[in-house]
């Protein structure tokens, strides 16, 4: 039997709608943060790395790109690497979108990567988009990271847990939370199965302390927790070649 938030759907999306369109009048409107999107840093092996993804990967919620995604990434691993990093990200990137814009890169920019870092998949879910679609739109970026980027490694960050985004409405958190879910399970179990391919779950408070000031995005002390974790999560794929 189908989950009881999903037979409710039909009836639901038009009152989500219009909750929608309350919460992003309400909602602060963040840029991404500023700053350089390429450099090198660190001593020891090179180390180049590709972070791709949405406003969690440009860096929206915090000023500064050294504050961001990318620049605590490179401060996890330049004590360990040389590192060489680009950031390919844009504030309601979905995995179509980003397949687009890598195809696109890839017309300008001829550089490879040893690893990529992806964070993807809460606008997928927001836009409530199949399983089967998303995992599909998923591997596809994947695969051209693989064959056009060079990628030997990749660290996939989990869909965030919508359900408890303080932005949102109650009914939203259930409906949208609930997809989410069941998206960074399925995203979670495909990626079980993919060689050089780790899954770092999405796993950080949600509390205000934790949050931007619009309550959708990390702030800079879960910019800092995610670049450790993510750090730690390249530099163990990338010893086991």
């Amino acid at each position: 039997m189908l989950p009881l938030d999903i037979l409710l759907r039909p009836l639901l999306l038009p009152v989500i709608l219009v909750q929608a369109i309350g919460v992003r009048r309400r909602t602060l409107s963040l840029p991404e943060a500023i700053g350089p999107r390429k450099g090198n840093s660190g001593i020891g092996p090179e180390l180049r790395l590709l972070i791709v993804g949405d406003s969690s990967a440009a860096g929206v919620g915090v000023h500064t790109q050294s504050e961001a995604l990318s620049g605590q990434l490179v401060k996890a691993l330049e004590t360990e690497f040389s590192v060489t990093w680009r950031l390919i990200a844009k504030t309601g990137a979905t995995c179509r979108s980003t397949l687009e814009m890598l195809i696109d890169d890839r017309t300008k920019h001829t550089d490879t990567f040893d690893v990529v870092f992806i964070a993807l998949g809460v606008n997928d879910a927001v836009r409530l988009r199949s399983k089967r679609t998303f995992l599909r739109r998923h591997q596809a970026v994947r695969a051209i990271l693989r064959a056009q980027f060079g990628a030997t490694s990749i660290v996939v960050l989990g869909v965030p847990p919508l359900g408890g985004f303080p932005a949102l409405t109650g009914l939203m958190r259930w409906v949208l939370g609930a997809h989410a879910k069941r998206l960074d399970h399925a995203l979670s179990r495909a990626l079980s199965r993919e060689a050089q391919t780790a899954y770092l779950s999405f796993d950080l408070p949600l509390t205000a302390d934790a949050m931007a000031e619009d309550g959708y995005h990390p702030n800079a002390q879960s910019y800092v927790v995610l670049g450790e974790r993510g750090g730690s999560g390249i530099s163990t794929l990338v010893r086991q070649i």
